[in-house]
């Protein structure tokens, strides 16, 4: 669980953005404040994004609400890498969700190497 091949890329990226944007806009951090910061980034993310706050409860139709699990560490300034991996310790959802890696060089050749599952993403 600890390897860098295990951990969510889009957990940190976004968790990162949010924190950087905070950490500018404000001296103290309190679990309120990122909270609030949480559920405004989470509605501008679209996409994958939009999937992670939903898992973590900080989207208008989420079920459960566990927006805390990122609060409260990201306001005493824990690094957001150990709090990606208590999030996928809790829900397993997390891992699965992945940026989607653009198709680059659109050859013949290159679309010929494509697995079925990317070229079905193309088409979709």
């Amino acid at each position: 669980m600890n390897s860098p091949s295990s951990l969510n890329l889009l957990c940190v990226g976004f968790l990162g953005r949010l924190y950087n944007s905070l950490v500018i806009r404000h001296t103290e951090l309190s679990p309120e404040l990122v909270e609030e910061g949480l559920i405004r980034a989470c509605a501008e993310a679209t996409g994958k994004e939009n999937r992670l706050c939903y898992y973590l409860g900080a989207s208008s139709d989420a079920a459960a609400k566990v927006t805390g699990e990122v609060s409260r560490p990201l306001s005493a300034h824990v690094p957001v890498r150990k709090i990606c991996q208590r999030l996928q310790r809790r829900d397993g959802q997390i891992c699965e969700l992945r940026y989607e890696h653009p198709v680059l060089d659109w050859s013949r050749d290159a679309l010929s190497k494509m697995r079925v599952l990317e070229l079905k993403r193309v088409l979709a």
